[in-house]
This record gives C-alpha cells, sequence and structure tokens, in this order.
C-alpha cells in the first residue's frame, strides 16, 4: 500500500558554487575536513565544475549549484531551484564552525 510521509526537519550546511576559483578552493577545503575529496574537474575563463563522491557515484557541480553536507557528512550538489523549494536560512545560531568558509546552515521542511 502506497503511503504518504512528511521528510523531518533536518539543518544542513551548504555553500553555493561561484564562478571563481576561491569559492571552489574553499568548498574543496570545507569537504577535506570530513575526510571527503572533492576536486575541482573543469577550469576555464567562463567555465568551473566540481565533482564530488557521493553513494550513487561522482556527480558534478556547475556554477551556481549548491553543495550540500549532508546528515551523514556526505557532500552532494543541489540545483539552485531544488535549493530553493527544499531549504529556508536558519535563522542566526551561535555555533560558527564554518563561517570562514561561507557555509550557509538551512533547515529543510519539504511537505
Amino acid at each position: 500500500m502506497i503511503g504518504r510521509f512528511r521528510k523531518k526537519p533536518v539543518v544542513i550546511e551548504a555553500m553555493q558554487l561561484a564562478n571563481c576559483r576561491a569559492t571552489a578552493e574553499q568548498i574543496i577545503r570545507w569537504a577535506a575536513l570530513f575526510g571527503v575529496e572533492v576536486h575541482l574537474e573543469q577550469e576555464d575563463r567562463h567555465h568551473l565544475q566540481l565533482r564530488t563522491p557521493t553513494l550513487e557515484g561522482d556527480h558534478i557541480a556547475s556554477v551556481g549549484d549548491w553543495i550540500i553536507k549532508g546528515v551523514k557528512n556526505g557532500f552532494y550538489p543541489c540545483k539552485p531551484e531544488i535549493f530553493a523549494m527544499t531549504y529556508e536560512r536558519e535563522p542566526q545560531h551561535s555555533s560558527g564552525d564554518y563561517e570562514s568558509f561561507g557555509a550557509m546552515r538551512a533547515a529543510s521542511y519539504d511537505s
């Protein structure tokens, strides 16, 4: 029988990939803190991508995508449209562990 389920509210951390090497390097360093190797896949004057390993295989993040640190410290990309529908910025919080990396804490409230 098919049932309906609501996703539990969960707080995640995320950072949006901008078209600059500095942002990519911040994401790479941030993931490395959790033992995850994110790689700069392609870069030229107009194009930058990151390759993120996931349990389902490697995923490519493009400029504008959000890199999310999941509840079990996995990192994966999310398109900006999906991110906007799924997450909202969490109100100010006291634990600023990743503020230096520019990571955003967000809460997911799917229906």
